[in-house]
Order: C-alpha cells, then structure tokens, then sequence
C-alpha cells in the first residue's frame, strides 16, 4: 500500500510538471495568424498527398482493426498487419514514382535504441533453444519499431489525417469494447475470443490484451470527445468514450484499470482547461460503475474483487497475480546473475520463465531475453517516446491539436504503465500510442512556419 501511494504521488507530481511544461491549451487571437502563417504551404503538398492517397486510406483501414487481434487472416497475422503492410508498400511507390527522397522522419534516439535491440537480440538469438524463432520476433520488433513508425510519419501530413488515425484506433478498441458487452450477455459473435475466468476479451486474444488495448487508447477517447466541433460528433465520440470504458471495465485487467486511471489523470491535469473535461471524465466514471452494477449482476467478477484477487486478499490468498509477477521477476534476475550481457533468446521456450509466461516487465524482459544492450536500446526507445510527445504537446498550436497531442501524451503514459506489467514487446496496439506520438511530432516540425521555408 506505501509503495502504491507514493508511486501515485510520483505520478502526479510528474504530471503538474508536464503541465507547467507543455503550457496554455486554449486559442489565443494571435495563435490564428501564426496558424495561416504555417499553413501557406500545404498547397504545395497537396500532389504529394494525392500520391499517397492509397497508402493513407489502407494506413487508416489498419488502425481501424489495430485492435482487432482475434482476426488473422493469412500465416498467422492479423488483419491490420497486412493492412499496414500494404500500406507501406503503397506509400513507397508513391513516393518512387514522384521521385520523392525518402528522409528518415524517426527520431534518433529510437533508430539507436531499436539498432541496439537488434544486435543484442540477434547475438542472443545464436544460443537460443529455438533460434529462428528468437531471429524472426528480434526482426518483427525491428520493423514495428522502424518501418512502422516511419510509415506514420509519411502518411499523415495534416492534422485532420492525424485526427483521422486517432479516431480510428479508439472506434477499433470501441469495437472490441461492444464485443465485451455481447459476450457478457452471452451473444455469439465471430471472431470473438474465449471468456476467461468470467472476464471478457472481445474481439482479442486475452483478457489483459482488451485491457490494456482500452487503456491506452481512453485517454485519446477523451480528448475527441472533448474536441468535437458540433454536437453530433460530440454523441458519436462520447459512443465511442462508452465502448473504450466498457472494455476496461469487462476485461478485469487490473493493469488495464490501472494505466487507464493514470492516463486520464494525466490527460486532466496537462489539459486542465475549465470544467468541462471534468464532467466528461465523471460521465466515464458514473458509466464505469454503471458496467461495474451489470458485472455484479452477472455474477462476473467486478474490478474491486479483481483488485482483491490480484493482490491476494482474496480466496485466502490461493492465487495472487502480484506474486506470480513477482515470482517471475525473480527467475529472470536468476538468470541475470552473470551480468546479463547476452540474453537467452526470444523464442517462447527461452524467454519462459514459468508455465508459459514470459517476464511482464518491457525493460527487464528486453534485458533478460535480448541482453544488457537491448535494455539499453529499449530505455532509449521509450525515454524518446516521452520526450517528444512532450515537445509535440508544447510546440502544438493551442487548440484542439494541442488537446490532441496531450491525449496522444497520456496514452504514452498509459503505454508505459502497461508495459510495467505485461509482455507487450510485440503488441502493435499498445505501440500505437508510440507511433502516433512520432507522427505528431514530427507533423508539429514540418507546420512550423520555418520548417516549411526552408523545404
């Protein structure tokens, strides 16, 4: 409970420095004519779009499914891998064909930090138990981190197809959020994974996979709802909002739960403007608890038994999901006790560190599978992460887009939070957050107005 409480102080004194940091959110007079001033160019860019215009729609139909990993349509791949995939091919042709360089827009430190996951990897790959399969997750991870990333920053070239990707991933987590509300109704849906323990997964493989997916991506539902321009969108956001709570709710996650928490606490304080976000986060909260009232119902387990269960208090503390963390925390620094500098691969029989569970730490699990390196590369890769959705979130132009670049901030946060207690190394819908951030930042770099002289 002290630790809980201080990590809780820790986190809100971090979230009132962001605040100080990132500065006023409202539209001054004068941020207008700096906006026009920016905007000068962008009939400049509009053949360049329209090249792009295939690779963009098939970019937006993958965040669309992004949460959707129940749905594997071809070599065991999800829908949105392919979509993405396409998508990056699309976008190179387009931009082969107008003869368009290729600049690398991925920030510095993540293109060190994943080449130094990538070494470590491959080098720890070689006393594998399964080393292709340790080769082929170091390459995935490479190209989610690189290629993926990359492609974000090409493809979305204005605020409103930022917007666009954003809604689109929480419509997709909304998505899995009414497939949880089915499932405890006991409706039969295709595609629909398996309910675990009486806790729902949607249109996802596991329980902790709808929560964390709904987690990272409240944040951003908050702020569409709070940015839409008339009232009907306002309704169709605050829908969305509904779907994005009921999957936190119904999954029992009590990570999920918990990163959800922390990054609307983030997204309140950073964009503390008036008390109209307040009332929105309260209308989460009473829907919250209004699922919570069904849960109960149901006979399902609500978050507080969750809660209780998963640190012991409860069943005469049979089965604690902490300690089984805790447990597994424990082997992998076992196996660190010669310094950690090569890991022990990262197929599934290497990286188990207990009956199918591999480490829920995304630093610890990078240094324990891939080596010292890759943790290394990992703490750059995510320290990049927060340093320029921070310098996204200042730099945006007051407004809507600098409440955008806050939500996208939180669900970072969100990420973060998650990746303390999950195996995510690999989950394209908890790097989404990550993604969005690059491609926010960079789209603040190119409408500044000096940016655009100089192209």
């Amino acid at each position: 409970m002290l630790l809980a409480t201080l990590s809780a102080l820790t986190g809100l004194a971090l979230c009132v420095l962001a605040r100080y940091y990132v500065g006023a959110v409202g539209v001054r007079e004068t941020d207008w004519a700096i906006r026009a001033q920016a905007h000068q160019g962008e009939a400049e860019e509009r053949a360049e779009a329209h090249s792009l215009s295939v690779a963009r729609a098939l970019y937006l139909a993958g965040m669309l499914t992004v949460a959707q990993t129940t749905v594997r349509p071809l070599m065991g791949f999800t829908l949105s891998d392919w979509l993405f995939f396409a998508a990056l091919c699309a976008a190179l042709a387009g931009l082969i064909v107008r003869r368009t360089p290729i600049a690398v827009r991925v920030p510095w430190p993540i293109v060190l930090g994943v080449a130094l996951f990538v070494v470590s990897g491959l080098l720890s790959s070689v006393g594998a138990v399964e080393p292709l399969q340790s080769v082929a997750r170091v390459a995935r991870f490479g190209y989610l981190t690189l290629v993926w990333f990359w492609l974000g920053t090409v493809v979305l070239t204005n605020w409103r197809t930022l917007r666009a990707a954003v809604g689109l991933w929480v419509v997709s987590v909304a998505l899995d959020g009414v497939a949880a509300i089915l499932q405890a109704r006991g409706v039969q849906v295709p595609y629909v994974g398996p309910v675990m323990w009486g806790r729902m997964t949607g249109f996802t493989e596991n329980v902790n996979d709808l929560g964390g997916a709904a987690g990272i991506a409240l944040a951003p539902a908050l702020a569409l709802a709070f940015t839409a321009r008339n009232s009907r969108t306002r309704v169709l956001w605050c829908l969305a909002l509904a779907g994005v709570v009921a999957g936190v709710v119904l999954s029992g996650s009590v990570g999920g739960m918990a990163a959800g928490a922390g990054a609307v606490v983030m997204w309140l304080v950073v964009s503390s403007h008036g008390l109209r976000p307040v009332l929105l986060v309260v209308a989460a909260l009473v829907l919250a608890l209004g699922v919570t009232q069904v849960q109960g119902a149901l006979g399902l387990p609500t978050p507080l038994e969750r809660l209780m269960a998963a640190t012991g208090q409860s069943d005469g503390g049979q089965y604690s999901t902490i300690t089984a963390r805790v447990q597994g925390y424990d082997t992998a620094w076992v196996g660190l006790a010669g310094g950690g500098w090569v890991g022990v691969g990262l197929d599934a029989v290497s990286a188990d560190v207990g009956p199918g569970v591999e480490v829920h730490d995304l630093f610890l699990n990078a240094w324990y599978e891939a080596g010292w390196l890759a943790a290394v590369g990992m703490v750059l890769v995510v320290a990049a992460a927060v340093g320029y959705a921070l310098a996204a979130s200042r730099r945006a132009f007051p407004g809507r887009d600098k409440l955008l670049a806050i939500g996208i901030l939180s669900a970072v946060a969100a990420f973060i939070a998650m990746a303390m207690g999950a195996p995510i190394l690999h989950q394209r819908y908890a790097w989404v957050a990550v993604a969005l951030a690059i491609a926010c930042s960079a789209l603040v770099r190119e409408s500044r107005p000096s940016s655009r002289r100089r192209r």
